[in-house]
């Protein structure tokens, strides 16, 4: 995923967007013992970085390129 937004946003013609709607939720992944953050996918527009790298409603994300992701900026 990091590579397709790279791609999609290091033209520097426009603000980058990924064209996701995200929500920041707390899960507990195995082996945990107490809620992390992590964002929730609620939408994606068709087309964008998010679309083409595959993203769907519903995935939670915890991380992006090894650095846990904490809020919806």
């Amino acid at each position: 995923v990091t590579a397709l937004v790279e791609r999609h946003t290091s033209d520097g013609t426009a603000t980058p967007r990924l064209g996701v709607a995200l929500r920041t939720v707390r899960v507990r992944t195995p082996g945990q013992t107490a809620d992390r953050p992590a964002l929730l996918v609620l939408d994606i527009a068709r087309g964008s970085a998010a679309d083409l790298a595959g993203l769907l409603p519903g995935d939670v994300l915890l991380a992006a390129d090894g650095a846990p992701l904490d809020a919806a900026a």
